[in-house]
């Protein structure tokens, strides 16, 4: 799933992953930052303030940044895999 196609339009982004796992839609998988402080007992870092966060465009085009280093990893997705 394409980052800045899921921010763009989180819903139908997210019906498809659910559907793609096999799973029935419920409207709470929007809502998934509003359970999550109640359901954990882990401690504050950063990973737990994001998933707190509904879906926003903050980060869109960040990666950007890191293309030259990450073009080796990609060429290399895209051969084939090993025999």
């Amino acid at each position: 799933v394409n980052y800045e196609d899921l921010v763009a339009d989180p819903e139908r982004w997210i019906r498809c992953m659910v559907e793609f796992i096999g799973l029935e839609w419920h409207p709470r998988c929007l809502e998934f930052h509003r359970g999550a402080a109640a359901s954990s007992s882990a401690g504050p870092t950063p990973s737990y303030q994001q998933v707190r966060q509904p879906i926003n465009t903050s980060s869109v085009g960040r990666a950007a940044m890191f293309r030259n280093y990450l073009t080796p990893l990609v060429q290399g997705l895209a051969e084939e895999p090993f025999a």
